[in-house]
Parts: C-alpha cells; sequence; structure tokens
C-alpha cells in the first residue's frame, strides 16, 4: 500500500535527520551535559515502556487482535522514536522558545527556555478544539461516500476482537506521532524557514507542510482518500497551534482526545 511505503520513507528520513542532529548536539555540549541529557531521555524511554508499554500488554493479552511480533514493532518504533527525537526537539524548544511543559523540562532540564505550567485553561481550550475538530470531521464523513478504507477496515477488525487494544493504539499514536510531526517536524521546518521569511510566516508554512506530510501518512483509513487526508491535514494544523501556545503536553491531549472522541462515535453508531 502507497500509505505504508509512505510512512516507511518518513521514518528513515526522519530517524536518519534525528540521529545526525542527536550526534552533532552531542559532540557540541561538555561529557556532563550530554549524559545527563542522554540519562533523563533513556529514563522517558524506561517511564514510556512502564506507563504505556506495560498496560499494552496487559491488553494485547486478554484477546490478541495482532500477532506478538507485530505489537513488539510497535513498542520498539516508539522507543526508537523517543530517543532520536528527544535530542533534536530539546534544541527546536530552545532555539524556537516554545513553551515547555513539566514533561519536557523533566527530560531537559535547564536545556530549555520558554517554561510555563499546565493549566485548567489549556486543558479546557484543547478539549473544546478536540470536539471541534470531531464535529467538522463528523460533517466531512456525512459528504463523502462513507466507505471504509484498508487500513480502516483493519481497526475495525481489531476492534470486534479487543476494543481497548484499539483504545491503547490510539493513545500511543498520539505520544508518537506529537513527539515526531510537532515536536521534531514542526520545529525542524520552523526554524529553516525563518532563514528566508518572517518567523510569523515560517510557523504558518511549518505548519501546513508538517501537516501535509502528517495527512498523507494516514491514508487509507476512508474512501475517497481526499476526506481522510483534509481531516488529518486540519488535525494536524490543530495541533500545531496547541503545542505553539500551550506545549508538546497539550498537543498529545489534543490529538489523544480527539482520536477518543472518534473511537467512541464509532461504537455508539455500531450499538444503534
Amino acid at each position: 500500500m502507497i500509505n505504508n511505503h509512505l510512512v516507511a520513507a518518513l521514518k528513515l528520513v526522519a530517524y536518519a535527520s534525528a540521529a545526525v542532529a542527536t550526534g552533532q548536539l552531542i559532540m557540541a555540549k561538555s561529557k556532563n551535559h550530554a549524559d545527563q541529557l542522554l540519562f533523563r531521555i533513556a529514563w522517558l524511554c524506561l517511564v514510556y515502556l512502564l506507563l504505556v508499554g506495560g498496560p499494552g500488554v496487559a491488553i494485547w493479552s486478554l484477546r490478541p487482535p495482532i500477532g506478538f511480533t507485530v505489537f513488539l514493532t510497535f513498542i520498539f518504533d516508539d522507543v526508537v522514536g523517543l530517543f532520536l527525537f528527544s535530542l533534536p526537539i530539546c534544541a527546536a524548544l530552545r532555539s524556537a522558545q516554545l513553551p515547555c511543559g513539566p514533561l519536557c523540562r523533566w527530560v531537559f532540564g535547564d536545556a530549555v527556555r520558554g517554561a510555563v505550567q499546565i493549566s485548567w485553561r489549556g486543558v479546557g481550550v484543547t478539549l473544546v478544539w478536540s470536539s471541534v475538530a470531531v464535529s467538522l470531521s463528523s460533517l466531512m464523513w456525512s459528504l463523502s461516500s462513507g466507505e471504509i478504507g484498508a487500513f480502516g477496515k483493519q481497526l475495525l477488525e481489531m476492534m470486534e476482537k479487543n476494543f481497548l487494544f484499539v483504545f491503547w493504539l490510539a493513545l500511543r499514536a498520539s505520544v508518537a506521532e506529537e513527539f515526531f510531526y510537532r515536536g521534531f517536524l514542526f520545529c525542524w521546518f520552523a526554524n529553516r524557514l525563518q532563514r528566508f521569511c518572517s518567523p510569523k510566516v515560517a510557523w504558518l508554512l511549518a505548519a501546513a507542510g508538517s501537516s501535509f506530510l502528517f495527512s498523507l501518512a494516514h491514508g487509507g483509513y476512508l474512501l475517497p482518500e481526499w476526506v481522510k487526508v483534509m481531516q488529518t491535514f486540519g488535525l494536524g494544523m490543530g495541533a500545531c497551534f496547541i503545542f505553539w501556545r500551550y506545549g508538546l503536553e497539550m498537543a498529545i491531549l489534543f490529538h489523544a482526545a480527539f482520536n477518543f472522541f472518534v473511537l467512541a462515535l464509532e461504537i455508539l453508531l455500531s450499538l444503534l
């Protein structure tokens, strides 16, 4: 499938560029500083394994919807992504002076600026934007043919076998994709575009570019394809705004809330 090939190509390019950026950052830091960053990032990976991977194993074991090898590939892919993207995200946050919440502060320490506290206002705005995104997505769905793509059918089959596992997939996708598309790609585009245009234009173009790649990687869910592309492009633009305004943690919450709202809506519709 084109979707699988595109995702694989994106991952290879992202991992290679992140590995180069990580190496450059480590070489530029003093040994003690680099060791501290690597130690904290290792802890982040361990915490992810405990809080996301552990429950995933438990949920998968209830009624396995996929093979265990495929399941382990998900976990391995996430941990590699977290480790490789963390240092470049640190550099991007520092150079762009974006909001940095408690999670990023815990990982990166004094290496980042622009720290913010997670507020109830930020949580409320994030959840409201998630519900708006779901409403717009439902409207677009009503205007389409209503057919499910190949990957969408796979998700429905997995939901019939173990619906909790699909919710777990939605959670891990929210974390991994926000680290990549917003934390890494969005910042990477913006920092380079600012050499050629004003910061505001650079951020807007970076949001559009990263959201376009984000939408292309989500093909195969709905037919015609443009419905899902437009849906995820809008979702990506919204996540970029939340990330730029409230930090990476709120972008993860925005993405997760959207996924959960959509899954809950599908379950309700199936019961009617």
